[in-house]
């Protein structure tokens, strides 16, 4: 299955991007790359390139965050203006 065919399927429905997390939680690809390696975030490895996250793993994290109450608030818009982003995907 390569991305395309992911992000249009059934799974891009429930997937999230490694550019899009990091939009969300306002942090560098490099910092996502620390949180999978420090097992902060769960992911799944669909290729050796090619990496996903449930937004619920998300929602988590930022729900155990020492983030604003703002963010954790408002986990769900987050969520939606980073999917509906033409750029990010």
């Amino acid at each position: 299955m390569d991305v395309k065919e992911q992000n249009n399927g059934d799974w891009g429905d429930l997937l999230l991007t490694s550019q899009q997390v990091a939009d969300i939680l306002h942090i560098s690809l490099r910092t996502l790359q620390n949180y999978r390696d420090d097992g902060r975030l769960n992911y799944i490895r669909i290729s050796p390139r090619i990496i996903r996250y449930f937004p619920q793993d998300v929602i988590a994290l930022i729900q155990k965050s020492h983030c604003s109450t703002w963010r954790k608030d408002n986990c769900a818009r987050l969520l939606k203006v980073c999917r509906v982003s033409p750029e990010l995907d």
